[in-house]
């Protein structure tokens, strides 16, 4: 247990199993999706939701190349240049490694 959290805290993450804590992140990932298109849009739009492991700019990547996307749409975080320079961007990968046009979005 986390130090300052109650027994039952639902942030205490620590007594969890690879596979239980695994779990719990695809759910909260696809209400993600789910909160970010509304269920028109996403009829409307053609949207398909896809959780996928691995190193994110690789599945983003593979993702986009095995559906034949017409375009990628992501989201950016305003990163300090010393960050992107030491770990790199997801963003930067996929620009500069798509086979079709990028947009970014800053949240």
């Amino acid at each position: 247990m986390v130090e300052g959290w109650a027994e039952d805290d639902p942030r205490d993450h620590s007594h969890w199993t690879v596979p239980e804590y695994r779990r719990f992140l695809e759910k909260e990932g696809r209400e993600r999706l789910h909160a970010a298109v509304g269920p028109e849009d996403r009829s409307a739009l053609g949207v398909e939701e896809v959780l996928a492991a691995g190193k994110p700019y690789v599945e983003i990547l593979r993702l986009a190349a095995e559906r034949g996307c017409d375009i990628i749409v992501m989201g950016v975080h305003g990163r300090g240049p010393v960050d992107v320079a030491l770990f790199g961007s997801t963003a930067q990968h996929v620009v500069r490694a798509a086979a079709c046009p990028v947009i970014t979005v800053r949240s």
